[in-house]
């Protein structure tokens, strides 16, 4: 019986986001190559963290009315609906209409467009004032999303807890633009820290990682083959 309570007692402080199904060996290979053939954080392709936080938000009548305070992706594919990565939700302040309160806007259920640098909202001021006092203050099944600040800097490791680094920075869509729409997160800039690799940065598939809450702390896991693969990847790719 003790057992069972212990067992029960772990389910209740440990949440995993799985990020996808299994990436398979080869196709982990090739995305590592697509991604890291020119320098992640050099990649006009690819937009930093840095690049995607704090847009502006407009209203209807193209005037700024708040701003973005977090981006939320999807850890995991639901079927003809969204894939891992996809962007899910914006923590918003409309700070521009004196409405100080963070509240979340749900990509899939209001109609957000993603311009160049900006998201447009296709109310007047007036209406965004009728509309605030019912918009959420909280995130609704955080099971399956995570936003980009609660993920930066957090420990990397293989699936058996093997220390691998830390998330340096987020990737996401580009397009060969730094202002493009943002869309879809597509790797995780891990600093690899392990052995005799220091501190060496490499752009990682975001949908090969398993994300964990233990206690409220939160980690990153990769398969360990693919953990395996990383570490001889960067060791590959650097003299040590």
């Amino acid at each position: 019986m003790k057992y069972v309570m212990l067992f029960l007692v772990l389910l209740s402080v440990s949440v995993p986001h799985a990020a996808h199904a299994e990436i398979d060996v080869i196709g982990f290979q090739q995305k590592m190559d697509e991604l890291n053939r020119i320098k992640p954080l050099q990649n006009p392709k690819l937009l930093q963290s840095k690049d995607v936080l704090a847009r502006t938000i407009f209203g209807s009548k193209s005037k700024a009315v708040g701003t973005v305070k977090d981006i939320y992706v999807f850890t995991a594919d639901k079927e003809d609906e969204w894939d891992a990565g996809d962007v899910s939700d914006l923590s918003v302040v409309f700070d521009r209409l004196r409405l100080n309160d963070t509240v979340f806007l749900d990509l899939h259920k209001m109609t957000i467009i993603p311009g160049d640098d900006s998201y447009g909202l296709p109310f007047s001021d007036e209406e965004i004032k009728r509309l605030y006092p019912d918009l959420p203050r909280t995130l609704g099944d955080e099971t399956e999303r995570l936003g980009v600040k609660s993920l930066l800097g957090k420990p990397v490791t293989s699936a058996d807890g093997t220390k691998l680094g830390t998330i340096g920075d987020l990737l996401f869509n580009g397009g060969g633009k730094k202002k493009a729409a943002v869309k879809k997160l597509l790797a995780v800039y891990v600093k690899v820290n392990a052995g005799v690799i220091n501190d060496v940065g490499v752009a990682v598939p975001f949908q090969a990682f398993t994300f964990h809450e233990y206690h409220g702390r939160l980690s990153a896991s990769l398969p360990n083959n693919e953990a395996a693969l990383l570490l001889s990847y960067v060791k590959g790719k650097n003299e040590f």
